[in-house]
């Protein structure tokens, strides 16, 4: 998916996306269903800030101008 979207982010854009995101979440009860699992029309590629937007946004883990880097440390923007 990756090299299908030529690693650029699908939110900012920047060359820079390493991570493809599941626009509905996977759980428990979906994790067998191929339509959410394995579908593009689900699937978005982002960079490292964009995805931890998007995770942050429900639930304020981290203050602002911080974020998770790669490795799962924090780091200053």
């Amino acid at each position: 998916y990756k090299q299908y979207k030529y690693g650029i982010c699908e939110r900012c854009g920047k060359p820079n996306g390493t991570i493809v995101h599941h626009k509905e979440y996977i759980t428990s009860e979906n994790i067998n269903d191929y339509n959410v699992v394995l579908n593009f029309d689900n699937l978005e590629l982002l960079c490292q800030e964009c995805h931890n937007h998007e995770h942050m946004k429900k639930n304020k883990a981290i203050r602002q101008g911080l974020r998770f880097n790669a490795n799962g440390q924090i780091e200053e923007v």
